[in-house]
């Protein structure tokens, strides 16, 4: 916490985009020592009788890798149960960018709360509602808590969305529609396809 910081400066190459310093959140699983104290704690992969695993959610400033906050937690729990926590060490004028598997309209919310940005994938389940198409093919649009399944409009986030597709038939995804949310708006500071390539 006194410690770990972000270290690129101005001239450190892949560290800043658009004036934001640009971070990541992401997860990886690490063995643990094989003691009967960690397996009851951690767990493991179902039907294993592999190590204790330990879920390990990093913070990571994307210009130097260097990890500037992190969770550990038991195998079982998923991501998004510990993401947010990690959100108190973003602090203003950064780019905040995760997975689908962790996005939340919280996770947002307090990215933005911390003077931040976002930039994330969408999953398929996730539809933000149209508000307007822009120049560059993104469009605006809303997304708000709900209650009971109802929307609570009056709480409504104005977002940005991205759709595109790889035409590379060597890559992974290719072919199938992409979809990417930010809370950057403006389609001419910030072009759709300086968006996609950035975050890829």
């Amino acid at each position: 916490e006194f410690l770990c910081q972000p270290l690129a400066t101005s001239e450190t190459k892949g560290a800043f985009r658009f004036g934001l310093r640009l971070v990541a959140i992401d997860s990886t699983l690490e063995h643990a020592a094989d003691t009967p104290e960690n397996l009851a704690f951690f767990g493991t992969a179902y039907n294993s009788l592999a190590f204790p695993l330990v879920r390990c959610l990093y913070l990571c400033e994307c210009g130097t890798h260097a990890i500037f906050d992190a969770v550990f937690s038991p195998f079982f729990e998923g991501d998004k149960r510990h993401a947010l926590t990690l959100l108190r060490s973003v602090t203003a004028d950064m780019l905040v960018m995760w997975d689908r598997g962790l996005y939340s309209l919280k996770m947002v919310k307090e990215v933005l709360d911390q003077g931040s940005h976002v930039l994330c994938r969408l999953s398929e389940p996730i539809q933000p509602e149209f508000k307007r198409r822009l120049r560059d093919g993104s469009f605006l649009a809303l997304i708000f808590p709900t209650h009971n399944r109802h929307p609570i409009r009056q709480e409504a986030i104005t977002v940005r969305v991205l759709e595109y597709t790889f035409h590379d038939p060597h890559r992974p995804g290719h072919g199938d529609i992409h979809r990417l949310l930010t809370t950057l708006l403006d389609p001419i500071a910030y072009p759709a396809r300086d968006l996609i390539c950035l975050y890829h």
